[in-house]
């Protein structure tokens, strides 16, 4: 098992350069172009959700990931903010986005991203985790 944790204040490009560097990370261990492009769009998309909607577009705020990622077989990103807490859908009645709403679309796609995903709000914070289940051949 690998582990490593990354962190930075929420704003657009320190979003941007903080999900390049967890991708990197991945890059680092993980050979699938496909999925690496996937993986990337999820993070990309919980970034810019937390940025958005649980700092209100507000800087100064943080984001922490901690990542443990199984080579081969398993990966889990654990996202973290101590923005406003969040109030989207439960995760089971995820629906498609209809096509004139503008929001919506990021949560719906990291639901048909990755195998799991779950919402909890503990001690002011608003965790999302990830995980994605995957084989590669070494």
């Amino acid at each position: 098992m690998i582990k490593k944790t990354f962190s930075s204040q929420a704003s657009p490009n320190a979003a941007r350069t903080l999900a390049k560097s967890v991708c990197s990370f991945l890059r680092e261990n993980i050979c699938d172009p496909d999925l690496l492009y996937e993986l990337e769009l999820a993070i990309t998309e919980a970034f810019s959700n937390i940025f958005v909607h649980a700092y209100e577009k507000k800087y100064g705020g943080e984001i922490q990931v901690k990542v443990a990622l199984q080579p081969g077989r398993r990966l889990t990103l654990e996202i973290r903010d101590w923005g406003r807490p969040y109030q989207g859908p439960p995760e089971k009645v995820l629906l498609p986005p209809r096509p004139d709403r503008e929001n919506g679309r990021g949560i719906y796609l990291i639901s048909q991203i990755m195998d799991n995903f779950q919402f909890i709000r503990a001690k002011d914070a608003n965790i999302l985790y990830l995980e994605k289940r995957f084989e590669e051949s070494s």
